[in-house]
């Protein structure tokens, strides 16, 4: 047996935990895509899409801010909806259901999987009527965010603010203006662990880099990039130690 052929096995079962880890990456970052655009209001998510070009409201998220008990009640009485035949892929003008990645598990082969579920969702015209008929005293405020702040900058740039861009394949949200990454996707784009250990680790090491939002950690953009150069030198530091184990085996 020649000495290149003891290299091949080695260098052959990383390949494939590398395209194993490819394909897991590649699933991660379509379920990221996929998901809508989350802000915060008052410490609530409300998540928005574009669709066909005109920015649509998750129906509970908006009626959870402004105080109704019923979402599906709110809905049927204050909402108006209608069909529109000729309209691509068909559906209602109005309110309509999107299919978002809300649940994730894995098999027992340790590989990601989203379950998709029908999140109902209502257009700019529907949110101003759900506005217009909550009691609550907060609901002007939220009116005011979403006139002033939300909808104008969305159809200037696209997003809620130019800085709330994605980072390495993970959707911001945005809260008082700051943009923040949702911590446990960006650990999922950046190849981490997410044990708890080394969560509270970091948070310990890092405190200025994480807020606590929604009952979720988020980290602040500069934060992230630490990670993300972390995550570098990390596998420069594989591929050295890879590098190493070939040149020993080829002696």
């Amino acid at each position: 047996m020649t000495t290149g052929s003891r290299i091949p096995f080695f260098i052959s079962t990383r390949q494939k935990k590398s395209s194993k880890m490819t394909n897991v990456n590649n699933r991660q970052a379509q379920s990221i895509k996929e998901q809508a655009d989350i802000f915060a209001f008052a410490n609530t998510q409300i998540r928005v899409k574009e669709i066909n070009g005109q920015i649509w409201f998750c129906a509970n998220d908006v009626c959870r801010v402004l105080g109704y008990e019923s979402p599906r009640r709110a809905i049927t009485m204050h909402c108006k909806s209608y069909p529109v035949p000729n309209r691509e892929g068909g559906g209602n003008i109005g309110v309509t259901n999107v299919k978002l990645p809300t649940n994730k598990s894995f098999d027992k082969f340790g590989t990601e999987k989203w379950q998709y579920n029908d999140v109902k969702f209502i257009d700019e015209g529907n949110l101003y009527r759900l506005i217009l008929r909550s009691t609550l005293p907060n609901a002007r405020k939220f009116e005011d965010w979403i006139c002033n702040e939300v909808i104008p900058s969305i159809r200037r740039t696209g997003s809620y603010s130019v800085c709330a861009k994605e980072m390495y394949g993970v959707k911001p949200i945005v809260f008082e203006g700051q943009a923040l990454f949702p911590y446990t996707f960006a650990l999922q784009a950046l190849g981490y662990s997410k044990r708890s250990g080394q969560v509270a680790k970091r948070k310990k090491l890092y405190p200025s880099g994480f807020v606590k939002l929604m009952n979720r950690n988020f980290i602040t953009p500069k934060f992230f990039e630490l990670l993300h150069s972390m995550s570098q030198v990390r596998q420069l530091s594989m591929e050295f130690s890879n590098k190493a184990l070939e040149l020993k085996g080829g002696r």
